[in-house]
């Protein structure tokens, strides 16, 4: 029997899957709002398509950077209620949001000041460059929604209510798909604002996302219990604390994020053509992602938490049970996106150019997943326990072993894009023997 939050599970792979799939079903769901506004930007330019892309690429950049910030949040959350400690998960959470806000406020700077300066240095084509800032301008703003909303995520999942993620979620999805409609194409009276469009609406529906998590809170009676909004608990030590533990893992998503947008630059250098394939996989290869996401996330939290009840003697036996759900699934989803490549494609655009041009890029992609389905687990399982510096170090080795190849076929190499994307492949193995081999040597830290 496994204690979590304030449930207890039974330590089976139906156990781990009643935490695990609530939180991959939310994180589906919030990700199907890439896909919907890539369809309906799919009808524009190459140019246009491809601008949005770096746009949204660039937007989850800036906040992925403090996803790290929440991902420690998490880890720490998942120890103090294993230590039932539950009054210290509230001063925790006040003071994450502190950081949160403070990090908004520098990326608002960025984005405004001199981001479109910064960008144009490295964006060739006037047009994409136009297109791109449209989207990130106005997205931008709202930033700090998404920053809250994954504050609340992390929380929830740490308390065991992470279906409060999946009732947020698809409010978000519903809102967005309509606002999509009204506002990229000029429906129902609205004007045709096409990328601002887009962006406006996922700002509009992750602030709707974040008021739904925060009420919540009061339904779960979470301000009591855990003491969320108590102001008293703002402390610059905690915030210190909390910084320790997560800056490794804020270099990290940065690192990670910052590869990825590397990629998507090398690729604008190929053409507007090779741009608006990738823009148009991307949402595609991430949902195709985001289960074991959630499996890796479920797996730092639950192993933090036996940490937490000085149960260290059943992590291995856990993280086994995970990779015996991961591994099937994995393979599943791969198969998937190789057999059923043209279906996807043709049920998400009308442009039979974009999906004869993507066809070849998405089965590369798709056989790549079976690889992550690995070295997820892995690779957070060392961030459970606490152990944060060797997930930066595993991210610097496995990054370095991905940007290379990524260069050399674009600018020495000149291959097409299906090569290029095979790079995944490079990237995945990398982080699946890195962190299989530092998980054996991590040592638990007290946090």
């Amino acid at each position: 029997m496994f204690k979590f939050g304030n449930l207890s599970i039974q330590f089976t792979h139906k156990g781990i899957l009643k935490l695990a799939v609530p939180l991959m079903l939310a994180s589906l769901i919030e990700h199907v709002i890439g896909l919907v506004d890539t369809s309906l930007l799919s009808g524009l330019s190459d140019k246009e398509l491809g601008g949005a892309g770096l746009g949204i690429h660039t937007y989850f950049f800036l906040f992925m950077i403090s996803f790290g910030l929440t991902a420690a949040l998490q880890i720490i959350f998942s120890r103090r209620i294993g230590e039932k400690e539950e009054s210290l998960v509230g001063k925790s959470f006040i003071n994450g949001a502190v950081l949160l806000v403070f990090y908004y406020l520098i990326a608002i700077v960025f984005v405004y000041g001199f981001g479109q300066d910064v960008l144009s240095g490295v964006i060739s084509n006037p047009a994409v460059l136009d297109s791109m800032y449209d989207y990130l301008s106005t997205r931008g703003l709202g930033m700090i929604f998404t920053c809250i909303s994954a504050l609340y995520g992390s929380f929830y999942i740490s308390i065991n209510k992470s279906y409060a993620i999946t009732i947020s979620s698809v409010l978000v999805l519903s809102s967005n798909w309509i606002l999509d409609i009204a506002l990229i194409n000029g429906k129902w009276g609205f004007p045709e604002m096409r990328v601002a469009g887009a962006a406006l609406a996922s700002m509009i529906a992750s602030l709707i996302g974040m008021i739904t998590l925060f009420l919540l809170s009061f339904k779960f009676k979470a301000q009591k219990k855990y003491q969320l909004y108590k102001a008293s608990l703002i402390s610059w030590k905690e915030q210190f604390d909390i910084l320790k533990i997560a800056y490794p893992l804020i270099f990290q998503m940065f690192i990670s994020f910052f590869g990825w947008t590397f990629f998507f630059f090398m690729v604008e250098k190929m053409g507007a053509i090779p741009l608006s394939i990738s823009s148009f996989l991307r949402p595609i290869y991430i949902l195709f992602l985001l289960p074991f996401v959630s499996f890796g996330s479920t797996t730092g939290s639950m192993i933090s938490n036996l940490i937490g009840q000085n149960r260290q003697s059943e992590v291995n036996p856990f993280i086994k049970k995970m990779l015996q759900i991961t591994t099937p699934i994995g393979l599943i989803v791969s198969l998937f996106g190789v057999i059923f490549a043209d279906g996807i494609l043709k049920g998400l655009s009308d442009n039979q150019e974009l999906i004869a041009n993507s066809k070849s890029s998405l089965i590369v992609i798709s056989s790549s997943i079976f690889l992550y389905s690995i070295g997820s687990v892995y690779f957070n399982a060392i961030t459970g326990t606490g152990n944060t510096k060797r997930t930066l170090l595993v991210e610097i080795i496995t990054m370095t072993a991905y940007l290379i190849p990524v260069y050399l076929f674009v600018r020495v190499f000149k291959l097409s894009i299906e090569w290029v994307w095979a790079t995944e492949h490079i990237y995945f193995i990398a982080m699946g023997i890195t962190s299989y081999l530092f998980f054996r040597g991590a040592k638990l830290v007290k946090i």
